[in-house]
């Protein structure tokens, strides 16, 4: 676990709108996640990774994080990925990440993906998909006529 040296908090603010005291932790209720702000990039962000969870009873691919990337801006996450057969009989655990960018007024790029399989359930996947917006998709696939059950921890660098 990493420790993260915020400096002297005074208070936590809990709502879905930023508090104009920047001394404080915020817990933002519209993303359900604690935020610090940076005074390197005057932004609120994150405190600790971004927890998501779907399920999925198909093959078809299901979102379970996602970003958009703004303009001039590169992003790295890297990514744990788990997934269990609601029986527990299969489980797969992918380790990862992927990095993207976006040029002033151009479109946003997957410069490259890597990851890690670990389980017993080889048909299972993750997958990153680029939307034309600037979205970028971090997508679990399933296997038809099994439910899963998927959880995702991502942890977010901006510059």
């Amino acid at each position: 676990m990493a420790i993260k040296n915020l400096g002297t908090i005074r208070a936590i603010h809990i709502g879905s709108s930023a508090p104009t005291n920047t001394k404080m932790l915020w817990y933002d209720t519209t993303v359900d996640r604690h935020k610090f702000y940076n005074i390197l990039t005057s932004q609120w962000e994150d405190l600790g990774p971004i927890i998501d969870k779907v399920s999925t009873t198909n093959a078809d691919a299901t979102t379970i994080f996602q970003i958009t990337i703004a303009d001039d801006t590169i992003v790295s996450v890297e990514f744990v990925v788990m997934g269990r057969k609601v029986n527990g009989e299969d489980r797969v655990i992918y380790k990862g990440g992927f990095l993207a960018y976006k040029n002033l007024g151009d479109n946003t790029v997957l410069q490259g993906i890597n990851r890690e399989f670990i389980g017993s359930d080889e048909d299972w996947d993750v997958r990153v998909e680029v939307e034309v917006g600037g979205q970028i998709n971090l997508q679990v696939v399933g296997e038809a006529g099994i439910d899963i059950n998927w959880k995702s921890y991502c942890q977010v660098k901006i510059l």
